[in-house]
């Protein structure tokens, strides 16, 4: 019993032996490794650390030069834009202008038509007053007579809303009229 107790003992010798070598390989791993990180993370380069300073720091005027250039091409872009969207602005301006412009000439051009298509009945009428009395009515010519043309009302009329003088005051007219005969 002793022999068999002797060689358990044998044997956890051994197997513990083996275990604190691979311990001590282990541990003298970890030491070399630690002691090429603070050999690499030493303050004794701190020349290094300065030369990392400098270029962070051309690094950061290098970044504020291109903003500054960045900055002043906006500013010239934006004022470009500005510049175009007055043009645009007196474009349009000048096409309400031209649009009012073809309205008048348009109204001009109808009433310079209607004038002469009353002077041409006038005309007729006059003529066979004197021909053939006074009761007499002439046949009305169509190609004599000039009826005026019909225009689409501009857009500036409809944003306007300009009104007919003339059917607002049959509209007040009217309800005049109406008011009237509800009293009595």
């Amino acid at each position: 019993m002793a022999t068999i107790w002797d060689n358990e003992e044998a044997t956890s010798l051994d197997s513990s032996s083996s275990e604190s070598e691979e311990e001590e390989n282990a541990n003298l791993a970890l030491m070399a490794g630690l002691d090429q990180v603070n050999f690499e993370t030493s303050f004794t380069s701190c020349s290094e650390l300065d030369t990392d300073i400098e270029k962070l720091g051309q690094n950061l005027n290098e970044t504020k030069r291109s903003n500054e250039l960045l900055c002043e091409d906006l500013k010239n872009k934006n004022s470009k834009i500005m510049q175009i969207e007055s043009n645009l602005k007196e474009l349009k301006d000048e096409e309400k202008l031209r649009e009012e412009n073809n309205y008048l000439g348009a109204t001009i051009e109808k009433i310079s038509n209607s004038k002469t298509s009353l002077f041409v009945r006038l005309k007729g009428a006059r003529c066979s007053k004197k021909k053939y009395g006074v009761e007499y009515t002439p046949p009305t010519n169509e190609e004599n007579i000039i009826y005026p043309e019909k225009y689409q009302t501009p857009n500036f009329v409809k944003e306007k809303e300009i009104i007919n003088p003339r059917k607002i005051n049959q509209h007040v007219y009217k309800q005049k009229l109406n008011s009237r005969n509800t009293t009595h």
